[in-house]
């Protein structure tokens, strides 16, 4: 049992924080779910954290919710798979707003039904993750062959969330007064019970293995390292990682409560259950822009970018980033025509809003570290390289 520093009675714990470091690979997810829509189907836990369940609950603690869970999911006609990791408010079980918010690792979020293709994980390919609770702070750290390694970073002791956010539908204090316990396995989602409630998408196994297996109705996880032990300070700029393509755009950030109504009310015309979780203001080509990032209900993540006419804010492009696999055979192919050995490390569809264009970003870096970027137009079926960046 550990707990967090802030927790006043720390000392009567046995550990204060803790790391768990594991290896491992996926070799079965379950294949039938009779409500495919719902987030937990395909999909198994290989990791987590869990706090304790106090018959009595104190100051709003005790409940036995789960800071972290590590999922991997990966849709039956899918060749690859996605790992995304999740925390959940720490509020009572009846309480509304008491539920897990995801963050992507590799490939896609739970509801996003589009396969991740290269960006995701393949049944039996290995993976390492790093769970470092140090003082009030959870690290983690996710690492795969052929795959940027992904940290995050999120404090336990209050309602920050992990995209630096105050999220005030959590617990003002986060997980302070409980005590923790770490979790490793092949936990699988895909509940049998069927109801309308979330966690719940009728999956077909039966509990008898055999026909279980024989159906593809089970999950299995191959550990082939797994340690506990105490928690090391961490490196200065843990979870602190810059998006590709940020060194050729200067931009501000600013505060979402600063976001002028008018803009707010132009995007939830177009997306209604958007959510916002950053905005930036960038001056380009003499224009002011705004750069509004956040996900979908669906858990998509999507880019609004706003060019400021007058007193009013108009939405010009809706961003999302792409694998190559994602691409349409034409623009794929004028890159490789134009620029042969340009390697994306980043793609982004840019639909330019209204207009029937959509530009196609990718961004490489150099072995210096040097940035550079191309953009394809599609317009009318036609796709052409731009000779200079694209302007409205």
């Amino acid at each position: 049992r550990s707990t967090r520093l802030s927790n006043p009675i720390a000392k009567r714990f046995g550990r204060i924080g803790g790391k768990m470091e594991a290896t491992l690979k996926v070799n079965h997810v379950a294949l039938r779910a009779k409500y495919p829509e719902k987030a937990p189907a395909y999909s198994v836990v290989i990791g987590q954290i869990h706090a304790s369940k106090w018959e009595k609950k104190v100051k709003g603690f005790g409940w036995g919710n789960e800071p972290l869970k590590i999922y991997y999911k990966k849709w039956p006609n899918h060749d690859k798979g996605s790992v995304f990791w999740t925390y959940e408010r720490n509020l009572p079980k009846d309480d509304a707003n008491r539920r897990d918010i995801a963050y992507p690792v590799w490939g896609n979020l739970w509801t996003n039904p589009e396969d991740p293709g290269e960006a995701g994980l393949a049944l039996g390919e290995a993976l390492s993750y790093v769970v470092n609770v140090h003082g009030d702070v959870m690290y983690l750290t996710f690492e795969a062959d052929g795959h940027e390694t992904v940290e995050y970073k999120i404090n336990l002791a209050n309602a920050v969330d992990a995209n630096g956010k105050l999220d005030k539908h959590d617990h003002p204090y986060g997980y302070t007064l409980d005590w923790n316990y770490f979790k490793a396995g092949a936990y699988n989602q895909c509940s049998t019970k069927d109801d309308p409630g979330f966690w719940y998408p009728a999956c077909l196994g039966t509990g008898n293995w055999e026909e279980d297996k024989a159906n593809g109705d089970y999950a299995s996880v191959t550990f082939t390292r797994l340690e506990v032990g105490e928690s090391v300070a961490p490196k200065a700029n843990h979870g602190e990682q810059t998006k590709i393509g940020a060194t050729l755009n200067e931009k501000v950030g600013m505060s979402i409560s600063d976001i002028p109504d008018n803009a707010l009310t132009a995007i939830k015309a177009i997306e209604p259950s958007f959510t916002v979780n950053e905005v930036e203001k960038e001056l380009k080509h003499g224009k002011t822009y705004l750069d509004v990032e956040g996900v979908l209900a669906d858990g998509r993540e999507i880019e609004f970018d706003m060019l400021q006419v007058a007193d009013e804010w108009k939405v010009v492009e809706v961003q999302r980033d792409l694998v190559w696999s994602q691409l349409p055979e034409n623009v794929s192919g004028a890159l490789k025509q134009s620029s042969p050995d340009f390697e994306a490390k980043r793609i982004i569809e840019s639909i330019q809003h209204g207009t029937g264009i959509t530009v196609y970003e990718f961004y490489a870096v150099d072995s210096q570290g040097k940035e550079s970027r191309k953009e394809v137009k599609v317009e009318g079926g036609e796709a052409v390289v731009l000779a200079k960046e694209w302007q409205h």
